[in-house]
């Protein structure tokens, strides 16, 4: 296991239904045609994202945790085609393999072998007509819009890292960071999981607005250390370490010191901005349920930080423990994006990369 790096004083619960999980989930990936290979499957499984899931969604059970954990699988295996693959090399490629990607969230309900979709576009849609089932349309219009900014994000990434270099500061890289790490949909889970929708006024107010952040930034800060030895084992440089070092002119250990400090202060900002949305509560005179379901929101956003740290220990997606090859292709399956949605797609070696934006390859 990692050493453990961070302080984080939320409690850590896991939900009771990860076997029922586990079980739906593996049906659903064959279903889907998501991972085309046994070995893909094998490694995927090592995994266990039911697990990683209900670590941070400990309310969530029966479906509402099954379509958290197949939204879950989907962008990891989607995240890697854009870290590890050759469309993170290739800018023309990614945008038209993104805006294909980008369709999922708009089409109409249709049963989850659907065919003639990228099996990707596939899962993510058939997670969307299930989540119409059970959350309002304005939610799902919500989810919708955060998913196309993480999207974005991705294309952020790629532009970034084959772009003319130059110097990037950290609040620069959190920026993109926060769209590319999807921590915002893990937020929208909360809701999911819970079974509760929180007024939309007080979902966008200043201390709700204060929290989110924290909570994007702690995930992007914890999976950037966690996740330094895969990604720099497959080439990757465009990680929140790297640029500290760059940015302080420091090694690798005080970067990481540099990173405490920052979870730190993300979490101070965290609880204090809680104290106020709970005083506002009161001083709104809301009904009872809504300052009940808005509190346990709150709690959700302890846990979703507490878990996804947590799951950068245990999980064999971070831990070095063989099971990744982080040589190689340094990914689970290949999607073939680019052969879906790009003619002419330029290899890495080709297209004239040369450097990530403020590091040398």
């Amino acid at each position: 296991m990692p050493e453990r790096r961070f302080t984080i004083p939320f409690e850590r619960r896991v939900s009771p239904d990860l076997d029922s999980a586990r079980t739906q989930h593996s049906r659903w990936v064959r279903q889907i045609g998501l991972l085309r290979t046994g070995q893909a499957r094998a490694l995927h499984e090592s995994w266990d994202v039911a697990r990683m899931v209900g670590g941070f969604l400990p309310d969530a059970r029966g479906e509402r945790l099954d379509v958290c954990v197949d939204w879950n699988c989907a962008a990891l295996v989607m995240d890697d085609q854009f870290d590890a693959g050759p469309l993170g090399w290739d800018a023309p490629a990614s945008v038209c393999a993104l805006q294909g990607l980008a369709e999922a969230f708009y089409l109409p309900d249709a049963p989850c072998g659907a065919p003639g979709l990228h099996p990707l576009v596939r899962a993510f849609a058939d997670v969307m007509r299930r989540l119409r089932a059970l959350m309002s349309p304005a939610w799902c219009a919500r989810f919708a819009q955060h998913n196309l900014q993480g999207l974005a994000g991705f294309l952020d990434e790629v532009t970034d890292r084959t772009g003319p270099a130059q110097d990037m500061g950290w609040e620069d890289f959190l920026e993109v960071r926060r769209a590319s790490g999807y921590m915002f949909i893990e937020i929208d889970f909360i809701e999911v999981a819970q079974g509760y929708e929180v007024p939309a006024v007080l979902y966008g107010c200043k201390p709700m607005r204060t929290m989110r952040q924290c909570v994007l930034d702690l995930g992007v800060i914890h999976n950037d250390v966690y996740a330094l030895g895969k990604e720099r084992g497959r080439g990757e440089t465009l990680k929140f370490t790297e640029v500290l070092k760059q940015h302080h002119g420091c090694g690798e250990e005080q970067a990481i010191g540099h990173s405490q400090r920052l979870n730190d202060e993300a979490v101070h900002t965290f609880l204090a901005a809680k104290e106020d949305l709970m005083a506002l509560l009161v001083r709104l005179e809301l009904p009872e349920a809504d300052r009940k379901g808005t509190a346990r929101f709150v709690s959700g956003m302890e846990h979703v930080i507490s878990g996804v740290h947590d799951l950068h220990l245990e999980s064999a997606r971070y831990t070095d423990d063989g099971r990744f090859p982080l040589d190689g292709a340094g990914y689970v399956d290949d999607q073939h994006l680019a052969a879906a949605y790009h003619r002419g797609q330029r290899s890495r070696t080709t297209s004239g990369v040369g450097r990530a934006r403020g590091h040398g390859l």
